[in-house]
């Protein structure tokens, strides 16, 4: 199935740079149309006491919007941009189903262990609710 609407979901690592080079290979040689996620993570916003920071929220979303901005400006054509607020695996998923995705992709940091129950797996939620095929992208 040749995709149409490729979607990548970026953090600002190497690793989702490599899930970007891969996406954009894809939506070129499909000629689908491209777009870029990213979003706003508010937990590390939280301070020790989990109480939100004053203006950190700002901070961040400010930041979001920079990434997506130099991220944007290095394709062309010019992808859609995405900035959202909240858990990453959620909200990837919730954007791939609002913008009618058929490729979703994204990369993983491969951790194993007690480093992923600590952390989660953004990939592996997104994996498991995508409403269109994924393609997951290694680290090194």
């Amino acid at each position: 199935m040749k995709p149409t609407k490729v979607l990548v979901a970026i953090d600002g690592s190497e690793c989702s740079a490599r899930a970007l080079a891969a996406g954009a290979e894809q939506a070129r040689l499909s000629g689908a149309a491209l777009a870029i996620v990213y979003a706003v993570d508010p937990l590390p916003a939280l301070s020790p006491e989990f109480i939100p920071t004053a203006g950190i929220f700002e901070e961040l979303r400010l930041a979001g919007q920079e990434l997506l901005k130099k991220t944007a400006a290095g394709l062309s054509p010019a992808p859609q941009t995405f900035l959202r607020q909240g858990r990453p695996d959620y909200e990837v998923v919730a954007c791939a189903k609002q913008w009618g995705a058929d490729l979703l992709v994204l990369g993983t940091h491969g951790r194993t262990g007690l480093g992923r129950v600590l952390l989660g797996s953004v990939a592996e939620h997104v994996v498991r609710h995508a409403p269109c095929s994924v393609l997951v992208v290694r680290g090194k």
